[in-house]
């Protein structure tokens, strides 16, 4: 029979230590020993989910302002046309996470990972991080290897195409970041 969904999931101990003098866990074992059985897994699925869900944001806000905007003016605009460095910002975001998610890197060998970085077999892209800007590695050891797949690639391609060149603040259209920055130089004198 399915649980009462009204009622709260069920508290289980954790198994009790073996190597431990009467079976006793240490403090930090001790403080996770109670585990919910049930109410994890939806909200694990729903982090494992984030890319969608922001993506599917982005997509409705998208339908939104291309009606606001037939309403208003008669016509009805291109996706592209709508999207401005707000939803680009959440494109990004929904990116990383997809990337972060599969690969599990650093993030900052994500959030500072450069175009040229970035290679292409077919249509399955892979991110190529060189060994001394991964931590505790130097030189002479391997770079680090982000690999995409399709629906990554897919998504990695439509926003290099289509939406970063919105997210670039003026005068930053050379900008080699992957994530450009979201400062505004007018307003802090220097880019971050």
């Amino acid at each position: 029979t399915a649980p009462d969904a009204a009622q709260p999931a069920k508290l289980r101990a954790s198994p009790r230590c073996p190597n431990r003098p009467n079976g006793q866990n240490s403090n930090s074992e001790s403080r996770s020993r109670w585990i919910k059985v049930g109410g994890n897994v939806s909200r694990i699925q729903r982090t494992i989910d984030l890319g969608d869900v922001i993506i599917a944001d982005v997509n409705a806000e998208i339908d939104r302002r291309r009606v606001a905007h037939r309403k208003k003016h008669g016509v009805l605009p291109s996706r592209v046309d709508v999207i401005d460095a707000e939803l680009g910002r959440d494109i990004m975001a929904a990116i990383a996470h997809e990337i972060l998610l599969r690969n599990a890197p650093r993030s900052d060998n994500l959030i500072n990972a450069r175009l040229n970085w970035i290679s292409w077999q077919g249509e399955v892209a892979r991110i190529t991080v060189p060994a001394v800007h991964v931590k505790m590695r130097g030189p002479d050891d391997e770079d680090l290897t982000l690999f995409l797949h399709g629906r990554q690639s897919k998504l990695l391609r439509s926003y290099l195409d289509t939406v970063r060149a919105k997210c670039l603040v003026r005068g930053d259209d050379r900008n080699p970041h992957l994530f450009p920055a979201q400062v505004w130089k007018e307003e802090t004198g220097h880019a971050k």
